[in-house]
Protein backbone atom coordinates (compact mmCIF):
# COMPACT_ATOMS: atom_id res chain seq x y z
CA UNK A 1 0.00 0.00 0.00
CA UNK A 2 1.78 2.78 -1.21
CA UNK A 3 -0.08 6.08 -0.41
CA UNK A 4 -4.36 5.21 0.59
CA UNK A 5 -4.85 8.74 2.08
CA UNK A 6 -5.99 8.02 5.79
CA UNK A 7 -9.19 10.33 6.27
CA UNK A 8 -12.64 9.79 6.58
CA UNK A 9 -15.12 11.63 4.03
CA UNK A 10 -18.39 13.05 4.73
CA UNK A 11 -21.17 12.56 1.71
CA UNK A 12 -24.15 15.32 1.21
CA UNK A 13 -26.32 13.28 3.24
CA UNK A 14 -24.01 12.70 6.16
CA UNK A 15 -22.82 9.21 5.90
CA UNK A 16 -19.47 8.61 6.92
CA UNK A 17 -17.40 7.37 4.50
CA UNK A 18 -13.77 5.54 4.84
CA UNK A 19 -11.30 2.98 3.01
CA UNK A 20 -9.26 0.39 4.85
CA UNK A 21 -7.05 -1.99 3.21
CA UNK A 22 -8.58 -5.03 1.62
CA UNK A 23 -7.66 -8.13 3.40
CA UNK A 24 -7.83 -12.20 3.17
CA UNK A 25 -10.64 -11.87 5.16
CA UNK A 26 -12.52 -10.00 3.14
CA UNK A 27 -12.14 -11.88 -0.10
CA UNK A 28 -15.74 -13.24 0.57
CA UNK A 29 -17.07 -9.35 0.95
CA UNK A 30 -15.35 -8.56 -2.16
CA UNK A 31 -16.61 -12.09 -3.78
CA UNK A 32 -20.40 -10.30 -3.16
CA UNK A 33 -19.87 -7.47 -4.29
CA UNK A 34 -18.45 -8.28 -7.40
CA UNK A 35 -21.48 -10.79 -7.87
CA UNK A 36 -23.81 -7.96 -7.18
CA UNK A 37 -22.70 -5.58 -9.83
CA UNK A 38 -21.70 -8.34 -12.43
CA UNK A 39 -23.87 -11.31 -11.43
CA UNK A 40 -26.14 -10.04 -14.32
CA UNK A 41 -24.56 -10.57 -17.27
CA UNK A 42 -23.59 -14.24 -16.33
CA UNK A 43 -26.87 -15.49 -15.59
CA UNK A 44 -28.34 -14.20 -18.88
CA UNK A 45 -25.93 -16.88 -20.23
CA UNK A 46 -28.92 -19.04 -18.70
CA UNK A 47 -26.44 -20.96 -16.39
CA UNK A 48 -27.32 -23.04 -13.77
CA UNK A 49 -27.28 -21.08 -10.39
CA UNK A 50 -24.58 -22.76 -9.07
CA UNK A 51 -22.08 -22.53 -12.25
CA UNK A 52 -23.07 -18.94 -12.27
CA UNK A 53 -21.27 -18.98 -8.72
CA UNK A 54 -18.59 -20.54 -9.84
CA UNK A 55 -17.49 -18.41 -12.66
CA UNK A 56 -18.22 -15.42 -10.41
CA UNK A 57 -16.04 -16.66 -8.12
CA UNK A 58 -12.91 -18.24 -10.89
CA UNK A 59 -13.45 -14.38 -12.75
CA UNK A 60 -13.11 -12.17 -9.67
CA UNK A 61 -9.65 -14.33 -8.27
CA UNK A 62 -8.72 -13.63 -11.81
CA UNK A 63 -9.16 -9.79 -11.89
CA UNK A 64 -7.60 -9.39 -8.58
CA UNK A 65 -4.44 -11.29 -9.77
CA UNK A 66 -4.48 -9.25 -12.85
CA UNK A 67 -4.82 -5.71 -10.93
CA UNK A 68 -2.37 -7.32 -8.42
CA UNK A 69 -0.10 -8.00 -11.37
CA UNK A 70 -0.79 -4.77 -13.40
CA UNK A 71 -0.39 -2.76 -10.63
CA UNK A 72 1.64 -3.85 -7.63
CA UNK A 73 1.51 -0.74 -6.06
CA UNK A 74 -2.06 -0.21 -5.93
CA UNK A 75 -4.34 0.38 -2.78
CA UNK A 76 -6.80 -2.25 -3.08
CA UNK A 77 -9.34 -1.38 -0.73
CA UNK A 78 -12.84 -2.11 1.25
CA UNK A 79 -15.14 1.44 1.76
CA UNK A 80 -17.20 1.54 4.52
CA UNK A 81 -20.13 3.75 5.06
CA UNK A 82 -20.82 4.51 8.52
CA UNK A 83 -18.71 1.79 9.84
CA UNK A 84 -20.12 -0.87 7.41
CA UNK A 85 -18.19 -2.63 4.60
CA UNK A 86 -20.08 -1.87 1.07
CA UNK A 87 -17.99 -1.74 -1.93
CA UNK A 88 -14.17 -1.82 -2.74
CA UNK A 89 -12.33 0.94 -4.40
CA UNK A 90 -8.86 -0.20 -6.27
CA UNK A 91 -6.62 3.23 -6.88
CA UNK A 92 -3.42 3.04 -8.39
CA UNK A 93 -1.16 6.29 -7.49
CA UNK A 94 1.77 5.62 -9.81
CA UNK A 95 4.70 8.78 -10.04
CA UNK A 96 2.97 9.97 -13.60
CA UNK A 97 -0.82 9.35 -13.15
CA UNK A 98 -3.30 7.83 -10.91
CA UNK A 99 -5.22 5.07 -12.31
CA UNK A 100 -9.03 4.51 -10.86
CA UNK A 101 -8.75 0.56 -11.12
CA UNK A 102 -12.19 -0.33 -10.11
CA UNK A 103 -14.84 0.93 -7.68
CA UNK A 104 -17.71 -1.02 -6.47
CA UNK A 105 -20.65 -0.79 -4.64
CA UNK A 106 -23.25 -2.99 -3.06
CA UNK A 107 -27.00 -2.29 -4.76
CA UNK A 108 -28.11 -1.49 -1.99
CA UNK A 109 -25.15 1.10 -1.30
CA UNK A 110 -25.69 2.94 -4.64
CA UNK A 111 -27.28 6.12 -4.98
CA UNK A 112 -26.37 7.49 -1.68
CA UNK A 113 -23.28 9.81 -2.50
CA UNK A 114 -20.46 7.22 -1.76
CA UNK A 115 -19.21 6.40 -4.78
CA UNK A 116 -19.59 10.24 -6.02
CA UNK A 117 -17.69 10.74 -2.45
CA UNK A 118 -15.05 8.65 -2.93
CA UNK A 119 -14.24 9.78 -6.65
CA UNK A 120 -14.05 13.86 -5.66
CA UNK A 121 -11.84 13.09 -3.17
CA UNK A 122 -9.51 11.10 -5.15
CA UNK A 123 -9.84 14.04 -7.97
CA UNK A 124 -8.94 16.48 -5.20
CA UNK A 125 -5.92 14.35 -3.88
CA UNK A 126 -4.36 13.68 -7.60
CA UNK A 127 -4.73 17.64 -8.18
CA UNK A 128 -2.84 17.83 -5.12
CA UNK A 129 -0.14 15.83 -6.39
CA UNK A 130 -0.50 17.54 -9.81
CA UNK A 131 -1.30 14.37 -11.48
CA UNK A 132 -4.19 13.26 -13.70
CA UNK A 133 -6.70 10.40 -12.88
CA UNK A 134 -6.90 7.82 -15.58
CA UNK A 135 -10.35 5.02 -15.86
CA UNK A 136 -11.60 2.46 -17.81
CA UNK A 137 -15.02 1.99 -17.51
CA UNK A 138 -17.84 0.30 -19.67
CA UNK A 139 -19.35 2.20 -22.15
CA UNK A 140 -22.94 1.86 -21.00
CA UNK A 141 -22.27 1.60 -17.32
CA UNK A 142 -24.19 4.50 -15.79
CA UNK A 143 -21.05 5.28 -13.55
CA UNK A 144 -19.79 6.80 -17.03
CA UNK A 145 -21.86 9.08 -16.83
CA UNK A 146 -21.25 10.10 -12.74
CA UNK A 147 -17.53 9.55 -13.51
CA UNK A 148 -18.03 13.20 -16.77
CA UNK A 149 -20.07 15.02 -14.94
CA UNK A 150 -17.11 14.80 -12.09
CA UNK A 151 -14.81 16.26 -14.28
CA UNK A 152 -13.17 13.16 -16.16
CA UNK A 153 -13.58 13.31 -20.40
CA UNK A 154 -13.40 10.56 -22.76
CA UNK A 155 -10.01 10.28 -24.46
CA UNK A 156 -11.14 6.59 -26.34
CA UNK A 157 -14.14 4.40 -27.02
CA UNK A 158 -13.38 1.24 -28.23
CA UNK A 159 -16.82 0.46 -28.51
CA UNK A 160 -17.42 -1.56 -25.34
CA UNK A 161 -15.15 0.37 -23.27
CA UNK A 162 -14.79 4.10 -22.41
CA UNK A 163 -11.15 5.46 -21.58
CA UNK A 164 -11.27 7.99 -19.30
CA UNK A 165 -9.40 10.99 -17.67
CA UNK A 166 -9.16 13.75 -15.45
CA UNK A 167 -6.53 16.51 -15.20
CA UNK A 168 -5.91 18.12 -12.33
Amino acid sequence: MTGRPDRALTTDSGLRVALRPLAAEDEEFALRVFAAVRGAQFRQAGLPGPEVERLLALQRRAQLDQYRTRFPNADLDIVLADHVAVGYLHVDRGDGKYVLIDVALLPEASGQGIGSCLIVDLLREAALDGKPVAAHVEKHNPAARLWQRLGFVVIADDGVYLELEASS
